[in-house]
């Protein structure tokens, strides 16, 4: 029959064991630790088979053993979440990427295919005014940016017949008024008698962005 191993013996080295793995806890990573908890539960378990305990112990070591199994069960939890926010965030971030390169694309593609507007600002304007006097809003709104073209029919289409006038006056000051040019020449505003700003399309195209 074997050796009989003294049950405070093993009280010391499971305390230490689970020193050892709050140790490692607090500087490795969870591969690392799972594989360090497996070893040593062989280790435990070699033991086990070399040196058998009496039934009266043999219940101490099972829930020593069954906790063995939870922690290694719950590192092995904690490093696929690991895994998986990885794997998601990296997914995320090419799909951003993705979608806005796409955007991109698609926005050069528009300002390519936008015939409506005239090599400077002043010119656009011109149009501009043009459509307006001729009360077709639809074809005016054509001459801002893609993101503005909704809002300024609504607004022309708001405008009241006792105010038409005054309003193309305005529109008329601005066409001979001076402006002033951003440092990479993309934009071009005009701040008197009201704030006229112009955004240069890739196609070469000036469009109004704000009256």
């Amino acid at each position: 029959m074997g050796f009989i191993v003294d049950l405070g013996e093993r009280n010391e080295e499971a305390l230490l064991l689970i020193s050892e793995w709050s140790l490692l806890a607090s500087g490795q990573g969870l591969r690392r630790q799972v594989l360090f908890i497996l070893s040593k539960t062989q280790i435990f378990m070699d033991q086990i088979q070399m040196n058998p305990v009496t039934p009266r112990k043999s219940k101490l070591w099972r829930f020593f053993l069954g906790l063995i199994a939870i922690v290694v069960l719950t590192f092995a939890l904690l490093y696929g979440l690991g895994i998986y926010k990885r794997w998601a965030g990296q997914n995320g971030v090419q799909q951003l990427a993705e979608a806005m390169d796409k955007a991109q694309k698609d926005e050069y593609a528009r300002e390519m295919a936008d015939t409506y507007g005239g090599k400077t600002p002043q010119e656009t304007l011109a149009m501009y005014i043009a459509a307006v006097e001729k009360k077709d809003y639809v074809l005016a709104s054509k001459y801002f940016t893609f993101s503005k073209q909704e809002v300024a029919l609504k607004d022309l289409q708001g405008v009241k017949q006792e105010d038409f006038a005054n309003f193309v006056s305005i529109l008329r000051q601005g066409l001979n008024a001076k402006g002033s040019y951003s440092d990479d020449k993309k934009e071009f505003v005009i701040h008197k008698p009201v704030i006229f700003d112009f955004f240069l399309y890739r196609s070469g195209l000036w469009k109004i962005a704000q009256i």
